[in-house]
Formats: structure tokens, C-alpha cells, sequence
């Protein structure tokens, strides 16, 4: 729950969340200058959506993010890793090979909670885990 509060990731964006995907303000901007660079009338579609995605990580003070590459809607976006776990967030991304997912921070559900509550889950005799 930490993480997800951390993050503002949904379930499905968590599962498939890769060590490459912890991205640094730094980065970013290196980013946005290079692309910046290239004449506008000059830019594909492509680069100009990326432009603007990057371009929206400055509304944030925060200096790290997690590249969400298909989130709500296929959409691409930078969310900013915030609170008072940030900094173990960060090591727990940090801590992942780039090509593997980072180990899954333990979401699971209490009995009775939640969509399976409704009948909906198929998680109802899971517990949260430890740390969650």
C-alpha cells in the first residue's frame, strides 16, 4: 500500500514495473533539452507527445519518477515517487536489474475488502503481507 501511495502506480502499472523505469529529474531534463533542440517544425508526432510528457515532470519539486510506459488507456507518463517511504522506494527500484521487475512490494488484500467483498476478486483468503 506504501508504494502504491508512494507512487500513485495503479496494480496493473506495479506488475509490470522494471528497474530502467526509476527516472531522475536529471534525466529527464538532459531529455527535454535534446529534444528542445530539434526544430519544431522538424518534429515527429511522437517526439512532441514525449516533449510534452517530460515537459509535465516539471509540476513536480520531487526529483525521481517511475516511467509508466503503458498505463490508463495505453498512455505513457512520468509519476512522481513521493512521502515519507520515498527514499525506500527508490531503493527497492534502484536495488532491480534494469530488464527485470522489481519485486512485487506485497499487495495483497484482506479477507473481506475490497472488489472481492462484492464477489468480484479472486483474492479473499489472501492476507496483506508483512510491511504492507
Amino acid at each position: 500500500i506504501k508504494f502504491c501511495r508512494g507512487t500513485g502506480l495503479r496494480r496493473k502499472e506495479l506488475q509490470e514495473l522494471r528497474g530502467k523505469d526509476l527516472v531522475s529529474r536529471e534525466q529527464i531534463e538532459a531529455e527535454i533539452s535534446q529534444l528542445e533542440s530539434v526544430p519544431v517544425e522538424q518534429r515527429a508526432p511522437s517526439v512532441t507527445k514525449r516533449l510534452e510528457m517530460l515537459q509535465d515532470a516539471r509540476m513536480f519539486p520531487e526529483g525521481w519518477f517511475i516511467h509508466v510506459r503503458n498505463g490508463k488507456g495505453g498512455r505513457e507518463r512520468l509519476s512522481p515517487i513521493i512521502g515519507k517511504n520515498a527514499e525506500q522506494i527508490i531503493e527497492r527500484i534502484a536495488g532491480t536489474p534494469a530488464e527485470e521487475k522489481v519485486p512485487e512490494p506485497g499487495l495483497y488484500l484482506q479477507k473481506g475488502r475490497g472488489r472481492e467483498k462484492a464477489g468480484q476478486g479472486g483474492h479473499a483468503d489472501l492476507q496483506q503481507g508483512p510491511g504492507t
